[in-house]
């Protein structure tokens, strides 16, 4: 999702993430893990901002989220 500001909208529910209320650039997904797994996704993106988030219940609010700045 491209990043337009620090605080993204949240849906009804209270603890999740309202993608719909975003500007959509969705450029590769990952899937759950085992904990403690490693996976690797490989995505070619513009020059900008972008926030990373996981939007599974709760888990944006909780601190599963960052800002990626490619240059």
């Amino acid at each position: 999702m491209r990043a337009r500001s620090s605080h993204l909208p949240l849906r009804p529910d209270g603890v999740t993430v309202d993608e719909e209320a975003l500007e959509r650039a969705t450029v590769g997904v990952l899937e759950p893990g085992a904990p403690g797994s490693v996976r690797h996704l490989r995505v070619h993106l513009r020059p900008g901002r972008y926030m990373l988030i996981c939007n599974m219940s709760g888990h944006f609010l909780g601190g599963m989220h960052t800002e990626l700045v490619v240059r």
